[in-house]
């Protein structure tokens, strides 16, 4: 009872102070006056955030005997953002004086509060923290949670209903865990937000304000930051098993519209705290919406993510969460594009009708290859609802009227279906075994799905798609390496260096090595191509530059050798293609020395280096040749048959490992028999051809780095290798077929 008085006792402090607050800035004329980038038109006060703060205080006069010296500082921080939030909003500020306070703020928080984040309880295999590494890593938690606060206040009532649910999540908490001061603090900002909405949500009189927004994300943070702190036991009886994901998926509406509107402008070549139009709420402003149905909306999907967090915690762990909302809210934005295109598109025509939907679906076919190939870094089966969400549209665009199967123009899209139709044949006719024929179908149906749908479909092939799709793929490969590189640097600076060069990439994932060395070389192919695109950054030299010495040293982390050479290869020949082109040293040139150079030391002065995966990694390569000597064996005593679904048994018998072959030709030949070999070879034969008939270096390339992959590792028993080769290639060969038409033109 006690505490519902309290929470009863703000909410009525601020029902009162709002109005006069409101009255009191009028008069002053302290409002908020209209301008482009703001979607309110008439002159209303910004400093309803002057309410909270009020209630704020009054928290730690309610319990002023369970201060401290620590909390105290929350206190005194809090206030100076709040005095810079009031300035700002009766005379806007330069950001970088704004900036600074917080910034300040956060270091008297952490440093003299001792509000820090002092371990990560074995999340990603760290634990406790290195002092100064620490206070780095809470400071940016405090900024950035500020800022991503401050930027969704876009619209009416969103900032302060998320603040409400925020606080509920640690109202809880701290009645749990017996923290009072915690406990009330969060019961001021509940009440009084509340309180608020009914002046600001539907008929606005008043605003949150800078005041209101970064007061709310800094506390929040500080809150966030303390429960991380929580022992284990404590969080498991909270029903909190991975605190990372829960808390992500909690702030997940701020975080991520923060981290998509800043990519956003970088590749406009825009300062990332430019202001602009293009947060979530405006997004949903262009398709007519009012502001509480934004808000509503946005509330109840921030309430479903974390539901889903909190249900499936258990089974998806920290790092299956953020890899679900990093996807969800890819997939999420595109949809928002998709209808805002749409409802451009369809001014002069306000009508809408099935047919311009499915016309419209049929248009953007590209953005879901674009989803597809931005999550594959990310788990084996990252691509599996992209996929489904891909094909479900693709039925609902399907026009059969529109087939002509007379037509065989284009029947060479089909070419990967061969490694399909080559396992189904073998299965079905050689071995008569339904059950490998249906696993089999699960396993290779990217190889024929992909191809056919542009087969079907007849897309129509541009530049700019073909573009879209290689820059998602390029963000996907850095966003998950940017995420490898700062775990593995936090657990060098924390001394956890016994395992830092074994198995990094699985810290985040269930992807072997190889494929990341595979998908780290085409990015880099990518970054190369893409200089000549209509992507403004990266036709910047620099950019180009950072972009390959970063997954050059993502390649060396990883320590993958096939991956480390076929990336040197890359680099030479490709700086060499765009020397002769340009004649200019080129930005890969020299990443290749500085990675050669790197390469020379470490052979040279590799005794003076603990570097313990040596071991291990030269144990590996000494498995994959006993594999292939098995194999050769076995090959040489059923050269022309092969073994079908008894080749794995077989193969780890006589070698006495649980392996594959390691070489995708080698794999093909013992199952399938010689036919499976020459399917193999078929595929990349034909799409070389069509490479070399089409002049298209890039597209050589890739059907070389294929190849070369192939033997070192079997390329298509992952799901990541199987639509990797399907996605790409398919793309490759309906992107090089209309060239040879414009090349047969000119001739």
């Amino acid at each position: 009872m006690q505490l519902i008085a309290v929470f009863l006792l703000f909410f009525g402090l601020g029902f009162w102070l709002i109005p006069l607050i409101r009255d009191y800035a009028v008069r002053k004329k302290f409002v908020d006056i209209p301008d482009h980038r703001k979607v309110h038109k008439t002159l209303i006060p910004a400093l309803g955030g002057v309410a909270i703060y009020i209630c704020f205080v009054l928290s730690f006069v309610y319990c002023w005997e369970q201060i401290n010296s620590s909390n105290i500082w929350i206190l005194f921080a809090g206030s100076a953002i709040v005095i810079t939030g009031i300035i700002d909003d009766i005379k806007p500020q330069k950001a970088i004086l704004k900036l600074s306070i917080q910034i300040l703020s956060a270091i008297a928080v952490v440093c003299l509060g001792d509000y820090r984040l002092y371990s990560m309880s074995g999340t990603f295999g760290i634990y406790e923290l290195n002092y100064w590494l620490s206070i780095l890593i809470s400071i940016f938690i405090l900024i950035t949670l500020v800022n991503a606060q401050n930027l969704i206040d876009g619209i009416n009532g969103l900032a302060s209903s998320l603040g409400i649910l925020f606080f509920a999540f640690f109202a809880y908490t701290y009645f749990h865990s017996g923290n009072t001061l915690f406990l009330v603090i969060s019961l001021s900002f509940i009440g009084s937000l509340l309180a608020f909405l009914r002046y600001n949500l539907i008929k606005p009189t008043i605003f949150l304000g800078d005041t209101g927004s970064t007061l709310i994300g800094f506390v929040s943070a500080v809150f966030l930051i303390d429960f991380l702190n929580f022992p284990d036991a404590a969080k498991r009886e909270l029903g909190i098993i991975n605190p990372y994901g829960i808390l992500l998926s909690l702030f997940s509406i701020p975080l991520f519209d923060t981290f998509r509107v800043a990519c956003l402008r970088l590749l406009k070549q825009k300062s990332p705290f430019s202001p602009d139009k293009t947060h979530i709420h405006h997004l949903f402003l262009r398709l007519d919406f009012q502001h509480y149905h934004i808000t509503g909306i946005l509330i109840l999907a921030n309430m479903i993510i974390v539901t889903i967090a909190l249900i499936f915690q258990q089974q998806l762990g920290d790092t299956l969460i953020i890899s679900f909302l990093l996807g969800l809210f890819v997939f999420g934005f595109f949809i928002l594009e998709f209808f805002i295109a749409k409802k451009f598109k369809m001014r002069y025509d306000e009508q809408l009708t099935l047919e311009k939907f499915r016309n419209f679906i049929a248009d953007y076919w590209y953005l879901f290859f674009s989803i597809i190939v931005f999550v594959l870094p990310f788990q084996r089966w990252a691509t599996s609802i992209p996929i489904l969400v891909y094909t479900f549209f693709w039925l609902f665009s399907f026009d059969n009227r529109k087939v002509n199967l007379r037509d065989m123009s284009k029947f060479y899209i089909l070419v990967p279906s061969s490694l399909f139709f080559v396992s189904i044949f073998y299965y079905f006719i050689v071995e008569l075994n339904i059950h490998k024929v249906l696993d089999n179908v699960l396993r290779y149906l990217p190889f024929l799905l992909f191809p056919l749908f542009l087969f079907l479909k007849k897309e129509y092939f541009s530049l700019k798609k073909w573009h879209s799709i290689l820059a998602f793929f390029l963000i996907g490969i850095l966003t998950f390496s940017f995420i490898l590189f700062g775990i593995v640097l936090i657990k060098y600076v924390s001394g956890f260096r016994s395992d830092i060069f074994i198995q990094n990439e699985s810290i985040i994932s269930n992807i072997p090595t190889i494929y990341y060395s595979l998908l780290l070389c085409f990015a880099a192919m990518v970054t190369m191509y893409l200089r000549k695109s209509s992507i403004k950054i990266l036709q910047v030299p620099t950019i180009s530059f950072l972009i390959l010495t970063f997954l050059t040293a993502i390649m060396i982390l990883i320590h993958s050798k096939v991956g480390f050479i076929a990336l040197t290869l890359i680099l030479s020949f490709g700086g060499l293609i765009q020397w002769f082109q340009n004649k200019r040293i080129q930005p890969s040139i020299i990443v290749l020395v500085l990675a050669l150079s790197y390469t020379f030391i470490f052979i040279y002065k590799s005794e003076k280096i603990d570097f313990g995966y040596l071991q291990s990694s030269s144990i590996e390569v000494t498995k994959r040749i006993t594999q292939w000597q098995h194999a050769l064996t076995m090959i040489e005593q059923n050269p022309v048959l092969g073994y079908g679904s008894q080749y794995l048994n077989l193969l780890n018998t006589t070698a006495s490992d649980l392996l594959n072959c390691h070489n995708q030709y080698l794999e093909s030949w013992i199952e399938f028999g010689f036919v499976g070999l020459l399917g193999l070879i078929m595929s990349f034969s034909l799409s070389l051809y069509q490479a070399f008939r089409s002049q298209d270096y890039f597209y050589m390339g890739y059907i070389f780095l294929i190849a070369y992959y192939s033997l070192f590792e079997s390329l298509f028993t992952n799901q990541t290798g199987i639509i990797f080769f399907s996605v790409f290639n398919s793309l490759f060969l309906l992107k090089t077929r209309l060239r040879i038409k414009t090349i047969n033109k000119q001739h």
